[in-house]
């Protein structure tokens, strides 16, 4: 198959997402059809301190002034201090690639803080995803939380371009920990979280790599394998684009991985959603740090696409599951 057609097949994520949870330790959350669509664009704590969490969420003021904000709100999270644009790279046609840092509201200039890199997917308007408002208000809860956040551009296109989407990656997280003091980050103490399309790229780096300062991964309704690519591809071609999949470097050494948090949506593609299935089996069978919550009506982009207590609660594990794995010593 030429190149264009692996594109169009290839180009994004689609639709739907639920709670009901599977592990490599699989658990069970409380819960709340698949449609096929053409796969261009989506569719529609022990010791540490939990961060407070409201009894009942207010309305999320932050989505009335911002579009695609997260479903999930606390009380004074969009006072994040935030520094933006700063320069992390320059590639060589001259574009530069710029990340955003978010801080507690309460940071001290002697503070440092671990931190959360948010890895965006695609979306119908690429331009400067970083300050799409789901990651502006992600990395806004993040902070709240107590934590520090990091949103950033880098060349997420589709496949072919999937090695230069992991190098920015990989320079963007050497950036951050060579500037961890300017930046108060504590550069030993990193999750990284991943959503949509960039799964792929996103998580090589901490599966392939294991390095010691990644102590949490967080999938949100990504490609965990490519297996979907295969008919469209020469064997030899689809093993090259295979190294990159999050499955492949499940199957080695899975005890030295860092915990994962796996997030599905019940009404997503059936392709992404059968990857996610492939990797929580092997998962399970080699006893790996992984879990799974689902949210069963949830679609493609649940946590801002459907304004629901599933949401919020998937949003809520997500953060509990962070502080747990960043804050404690």
């Amino acid at each position: 198959m030429n190149k264009w057609r692996v594109l169009s097949i290839t180009s994004c994520l689609i639709t739907s997402l639920a709670i009901a949870a599977c592990q490599a330790k699989v658990e069970t959350v409380t819960p709340q059809t698949v449609v096929q669509t053409p796969p261009e664009t989506p569719t529609k704590a022990p010791e540490a301190t939990a961060p407070p969490q409201p009894a009942a969420p207010p309305p999320n003021e932050a989505r009335k002034q911002l579009p695609n904000s997260i479903a999930y709100y606390m009380d004074g999270m969009e006072k994040a201090k935030v520094t933006e644009n700063i320069i992390y790279k320059t590639l060589p046609d001259g574009e530069n690639l710029r990340l955003d840092v978010y801080l507690p509201e309460e940071a001290e200039k002697d503070e440092k803080y671990p931190v959360v890199i948010l890895v965006h997917g695609k979306a119908r308007n690429p331009v400067n995803l970083k300050s799409r408002g789901m990651y502006v208000t992600w990395s806004q809860l993040i902070a709240k939380s107590g934590m520090a956040a990091v949103a950033f551009n880098y060349r997420l296109s589709t496949f072919d371009r999937t090695s230069e989407a992991t190098e920015d990656i990989r320079d963007l997280i050497e950036y951050v920990r060579e500037n961890a003091d300017t930046l108060q980050i504590d550069k030993d103490r990193l999750a990284i979280a991943t959503y949509s399309a960039s799964g792929v790229a996103g998580l090589y780096f901490p599966l392939k790599e294991r390095p010691p300062f990644i102590k949490a991964m967080v999938s949100y309704y990504n490609w965990l394998d490519l297996e979907h690519m295969r008919p469209y591809n020469e064997p030899d071609v689809f093993d090259k684009l295979n190294e990159f999949a999050p499955i492949t470097h499940l199957q080695h050494e899975p005890e030295k991985l860092a915990p994962m948090l796996v997030l599905k949506a019940g009404k997503d593609s059936d392709q992404i959603n059968d990857s996610i299935d492939r990797f929580m089996k092997l998962a399970e069978e080699k006893k790996a740090d992984v879990r799974m919550l689902v949210h069963p009506e949830g679609d493609h982009g649940f946590d801002f696409e459907n304004d629901d207590d599933t949401s919020r609660e998937l949003i809520k594990q997500t953060i509990d599951f962070l502080t747990r794995n960043l804050k404690e010593k």
